[in-house]
C-alpha cells in the first residue's frame, strides 16, 4: 500500500566523502596494528581513568558538594504535579498552585491512511503535507582512543 520508494544504492565512487571515510579508516586501523604495544597500554590508562571519573563522580555527587574539578552548578528544583495530586487532591492542588491541563493529540492509524492513499481519496498537496518519511541508518561509531 505505501508509495515509499526503495532505498537506492550507489557505488563508493558516487560519495567521495565515504571514499575519504574508509582511506581514514584504513589509516587509523594500519596505525593501531603497528603500535599494538602503545595501544594496548593506552587502553588499559583510560580503563584506569574511565573507572577513578566514575567513582569519583558519585561520591562527589552524593554528598552534593564542589571538589577539585567537580564544580556543582545552579541546583534546579523540581515539583512533580501528577504526585502531588494524587496525595493531596484537586482542590489542594489546584490552592497551592497546580493547574491541570487537558492535552488534545491527534493520532493517524497508518493502515487507514496508506489505503486512503492508495485509493487517491486524499490530496496528493495533503499527502506530502502529513507525511515525512524517516530515514535511519546504521551507526558508524566516531573514532576514539581505546
Amino acid at each position: 500500500m505505501s508509495d515509499i520508494k526503495k532505498i537506492e544504492e550507489v557505488p563508493l565512487e558516487a560519495i567521495p566523502e565515504v571514499l575519504d571515510f574508509l582511506d581514514a579508516h584504513e589509516n587509523l586501523e594500519s596505525f593501531k596494528a603497528q603500535n599494538a604495544p602503545l595501544f594496548e597500554q593506552l587502553s588499559i590508562l583510560m580503563e584506569t581513568y574511565n573507572a577513578a571519573l566514575e567513582n569519583a563522580d558519585k561520591a562527589v555527587r552524593a554528598k552534593g558538594v564542589n571538589c577539585g574539578p567537580w564544580e556543582q552548578l545552579t541546583p534546579t528544583v523540581k515539583y512533580d504535579g501528577e504526585k502531588l495530586y494524587s496525595a493531596v487532591g484537586r482542590e489542594d492542588f489546584v490552592r497551592l498552585g497546580g493547574v491541570v491541563r487537558q492535552v488534545n493529540e491527534y493520532v493517524i492509524d497508518k493502515g487507514t491512511i496508506e489505503a486512503a492513499i492508495a485509493a487517491n481519496r486524499l490530496p496528493a498537496q495533503i499527502v506530502d503535507l502529513v507525511r515525512t518519511v524517516g530515514r535511519k541508518y546504521k551507526s558508524i561509531p566516531k573514532g576514539q582512543l581505546p
